[in-house]
């Protein structure tokens, strides 16, 4: 049913109303005009609340941005990058299009200038985390760190699978977890002794001497090795032989061989088992070896040293016939055993040797082998101690020149011999061959189409130099460990698919000192963190391969995480089966690979997120569908676990792409940045309690905020002559000049672009001075309107810009009070606060406020406007009209500043009341106005504003100039009450 009003004739009394008492709060957009409170704003356009000026409870216009740099791309992201290695201000690490950027930052500087870092990023939005002197960088597809290099100025970017590999087993026990970022593995332990490595030589032959004694004898080698170890039991088919001998002719004629060791429990050597091995010099017999049986060891040449065990009998002759380096032997007993040792004819090298009694095993040369825990299909480095070890016992020289303390070796078909020197012998480093002390060879296995490595068998030439040294072995691993699992599938993760997911996470933070990693593509509904070290320290690129929290059971995807001093909050999109926000809390555990643990102490259903959240001045804030919600620990337990906090901004903040929208903290306020150049500021310096119940923030709006290309200068008609000149001409005609704007149909500002339908002259423009005499004037213009006449007119550039394509900010960050922001067109941009104290052309300003010249969007001029509720003075059923002289708006001193009144009632819409220009209040509807200044940088200006007989009223303070500024605090009206409201 419709409603109809009468005024009553009653005599009224009047009444002083304030709007804003005590300064405006905010804006309230969700509220219909008449429903607003007085104390806010229906509209609040490019207005905040400055409060580092010396006012700082007025709103006033926000000062801007301007552009510092252009770049060929997209700005994907904006990071600060403030290393403590480094003196002087941070760094504004830039991510557009494929490339990233490095940029010193320097507050009030009117450019950037980037320095390329890296080309081959992904080409979308991206995100990064600050950890210690380190900054993560996500792109979608891979995990970055960058580091920063204090002494030669430079930066480092290194894929986080490159930068650690932790140490997956130590002494033969896991001691870390397996790195999901990386394809190798380091396996770690310490060699104590020799008996708890040594393993016989690989490719060993046997042949069995009885299957009812589980006996056999070695016959011989498949790949001559020049150390071989025979052990005392091997495998054959299965079961467990013990080896007594070694065969007859087992090794003869190898010239490969060079140490010999056979292990405790071997009882002969048949006949001719190791004859005419030329580059045999060592061998070291067991206490449980009793015969050597006939040429043994004949025809060797090289050999020099025998140990011999305790148990010998007897040695056949010829068993050392020709053996004419032997010199040293050692005999684990006495000499008076020695001498019952039977030692047959022909064997005059082991007669004459220098024998040393009582010495236990003198020989320690042998090989040491070592089982790989892992499926690994290659070895990057195997290192004993801090020395790397080759695979092969001789390696080419690295001197230039003889060194006498050292023997070299000369490669003859394939043994190596000791090279003998003369004067005129010529020393060629690529033929001269060193020995090595220690080597190594693999151990393979067929698995599948893959060769597997089981382990390395590693040589040494003296094995006392072993003792306790630690081998550290670095080995690819299997493709089939690392290849990306099919399907996000949780119940069957390996490390392929956990690394995979990591490189494509969108979102990071940190929390109780580590870092945390959600929105992989490939794992929706993970989150990932960091793993501390063997030295104890969270390490950036260390993500164990079970260190990963799982959030519900569904695949809705995780959107955005918060940490706070004690928690962290992880939260999901909408259509979240089994909660959208989860509450994680740290959970110390007795098991040595994961001592620390991140369970969801609670999920809860409550509205999804959409893209963001932040920790905003300790209150865990997020983006949903229906605007802003805050998640406190209090009530994250309790079935609703969320509050909504944009009561205020909901009408108008829920047709905004929120899913697109970034949260940035900067100077105290909540920047809630939305495609199209909006953002939405909340003031965490005002909260109140809504009607629901819930604590607000305080809200102002900014819009047109980002970059132009292909802008215009603006041209303004000249109202004075250049210089006091008192003629002006083009040519041989005159030049007017115009106080009146609307003289020409484009007004009192145009481009080249609008002035082409007219004749432009940008040359011969001459002045005659006040002396008569005449000078070329430059930068001036000169228009002649169609149809060409005599009439031309003077414009002059400005540096104003009108026109262009604009582009919105959709990226930014903050640096300590810095706010930088980047477009879709490429373009950075700065707010202009840190302009603060910094005039312009000469003047002076004080030192917390901003020249009024900085008061554009790159260039181009804003609206700023701050709209009233629809008041009706707290008497809805009383006609009132408004006093002349009643008036009043309490405003900043802000220089150059301007603003314009409007009013509109029930009766009457939107009209002018006046512009207050620099101390003078220009007029249209009303008389004149009066504006006294105060000496604390305030003032009054009043209006003689007359409506009448009006229900509600509405007042609208702003300002569409270039570079005019104005800061207001409230405004107060008087009416007179003139009757009543009577319903029909």
């Amino acid at each position: 049913m419709q409603t109809s009003y009468k005024t009553g004739a009653s005599e009224g009394y009047t009444f002083h109303r304030y709007l804003g008492a005590g300064g405006f709060r905010g804006a309230d957009f969700s509220s219909a005009e008449n429903a607003v409170s007085p104390a806010r704003l229906t509209e609040c356009i490019n207005l905040w609340r400055d409060y580092q000026s010396d006012l700082g409870g007025y709103l006033e216009t926000f000062p801007g941005f301007r552009a510092l740099c252009k770049m060929d791309a997209k700005i994907n992201g904006l990071f600060a990058f403030t290393p403590s290695n480094r003196t002087g201000d941070g760094y504004l690490i830039i991510h557009a299009g494929t490339a990233l950027y490095t940029c010193p930052i320097t507050a009030a500087s009117s450019t950037l200038t980037p320095t390329l870092l890296y080309n081959g990023m992904a080409n979308h939005t991206s995100s990064a985390f600050a950890f210690g002197d380190i900054l993560g960088i996500l792109d979608g597809t891979t995990y970055r760190l960058l580091t920063y290099n204090n002494t030669t100025d430079s930066f480092a970017l290194q894929k986080a699978e490159d930068l650690y590999i932790p140490l997956t087993y130590n002494e033969e026990a896991p001691f870390e977890q397996r790195n999901a970022l990386c394809k190798y593995v380091k396996e770690s332990r310490t060699i104590s002794s020799r008996e708890t490595y040594a393993c016989g030589t690989l490719g060993l032959l046997y042949e069995i001497e009885s299957e009812s004694q589980k006996t056999c004898r070695v016959t011989g080698i498949v790949t001559p090795s020049p150390i071989v170890h025979i052990p005392s039991t091997t495998l054959i088919r299965g079961e467990t032989y013990a080896v007594v001998s070694v065969g007859a002719r087992a090794f003869q004629n190898d010239n490969i061989i060079e140490t010999l060791i056979l292990d405790e429990g071997i009882q002969s050597i048949e006949r001719y088992a190791i004859n005419t091995c030329r580059s045999l010099c060592e061998v070291s017999l067991p206490y449980s070896l009793a015969h050597i049986e006939k040429g043994a060891f004949a025809n060797n040449p090289n050999l020099t040293d025998i140990h011999l065990g305790g148990g010998l009998a007897s040695v056949e002759a010829y068993a050392f016939y020709e053996c004419t380096s032997l010199a040293n032997v050692t005999y684990d007993k006495d000499e008076l055993a020695w001498q019952n040792v039977s030692i047959g004819e022909n064997n005059l090298p082991l007669k004459e040797a220098n024998v040393a009694f009582d010495t236990g095993n003198n020989l320690f040369s042998g090989s040491y082998h070592f089982v790989l825990h892992e499926k690994c299909v290659s070895l990057s480095s195997v290192v004993l101690g801090t020395l790397p070890l080759p695979t092969a016992p001789y390696l080419l020289t690295s001197d230039t020149s003889r060194n006498p303390a050292k023997t070299y070796y000369q490669k003859i078909g394939e043994r190596y011999e000791i090279m003998v020197f003369t004067d005129t012998t010529p020393f060629i480093p690529s033929s001269i061959y060193e020995k090595q002390p220690f080597w190594y060879v693999t151990k393979t296995s067929t698995e599948g189409n893959e060769t597997l490595l089981d382990g390395i068998v590693v040589y040494a030439t003296d094995g006392r130099l072993l003792t306790d040294l630690r081998l550290e072995v670095t080995a690819t691993l299997s493709s089939t460990l690392f290849a990306p699992s099919p399907q996000p599938d949780f119940s069957a993760l390996c490390q392929g698919s956990v690394g995979q997911a990591i490189h494509s996470c969108a979102h990071a933070t940190v929390f109780d000192g580590r870092i945390f990693l959600s929105g992989s593509s490939a794992l929706p509904g993970a989150v990932f963190y960091a793993q501390r070290d063997k030295d104890g320290h969270v390490h950036p690129a260390y993500f164990g391969v079970c260190n990963y929290i799982c959030d519900g059971t569904d695949s809705t995807p995780v959107t955005a995480m918060c940490a706070t001093a004690t928690s962290l909050f992880v939260y999901k999109g909408n259509g979240a089966v089994d909660g959208t926000v989860f509450c994680h809390t740290p959970l110390d555990t007795d098991q040595p690979q994961m001592p620390r643990i991140y369970p969801a102490r609670s999920g809860t259903c409550g509205a999804g997120c959409v893209g963001a959240a932040c920790n905003f001045r300790d209150d865990p804030v997020y983006l949903s569908a229906k605007g802003l919600e805050a998640t406190s620990k209090a009530t994250v337990s309790l079935e609703r676990n969320t509050r909504h906090v944009s009561y205020l901004i909901d009408k108008r903040l829920q047709r905004e792409d929120l899913s697109h929208a970034s949260l940035i903290e900067w100077q105290g306020y909540l920047l809630v940045l939305c495609p199209g150049g909006h953002i939405y500021m909340a003031d965490s310096r005002l909260p109140f309690q809504h009607t629901s119940g819930e604590m607000q923030y305080e809200w102002m709006y900014l819009e047109g905020v980002g970059s132009y290309t292909n802008d215009l200068p603006v041209y303004r008609m000249a109202s004075v002559f250049p210089e006091n000149a008192t003629k002006c001409q083009c040519g041989t005609g005159d030049i007017l000049l115009s106080d009146n704007p609307d003289s020409l149909p484009f007004g009192d500002y145009a481009t080249y672009e609008k002035l082409y339908p007219y004749a432009v002259i940008s040359g011969n423009i001459t002045l005659t001075l006040p002396d008569q005499t005449q000078k070329t004037m430059p930068g001036y213009h000169v228009v002649i309107p169609a149809p060409e006449g005599a009439k031309r007119y003077l414009v002059y550039p400005t540096d104003e810009k009108t026109g262009g394509s604009f582009a919105g900010a959709t990226v930014g960050c903050s640096v300590a009070d810095l706010l930088f922001l980047g477009t879709a067109d490429g373009s950075i941009i700065t707010a202009n606060t840190d302009k603060r104290g910094i005039a312009q052309n000469g003047a002076t300003i004080k030192a917390d406020r901003i020249d009024r010249h900085n008061y554009t969007i790159c260039q181009h001029r804003y609206i700023s406007a701050a709209i009233t509720a629809q008041d009706m003075a707290d008497l809805p059923h009383m006609t009132k009209t408004t006093l002349k002289t009643g008036t009043v708006l309490e405003t900043k001193t802000m220089p150059g500043s301007q603003l314009k009144l409007r009013v509109r009632s029930d009766r009457e819409d939107w009209h002018d009341v006046g512009v207050y220009t620099a101390g003078e209040l220009d007029f249209d509807r009303i008389d004149m106005a009066a504006f006294a200044f105060a000496d604390r940088g305030c003032g009054l200006a009043v209006f003689r504003e007359k409506n009448k007989r009006w229900a509600y009223t509405q007042y609208a303070i702003y300002t569409d100039e270039y570079q005019r500024p104005f800061g207001i605090r409230q405004l107060s009206y008087r009416a007179k009450v003139t009757g009543r409201i009577k319903r029909q």
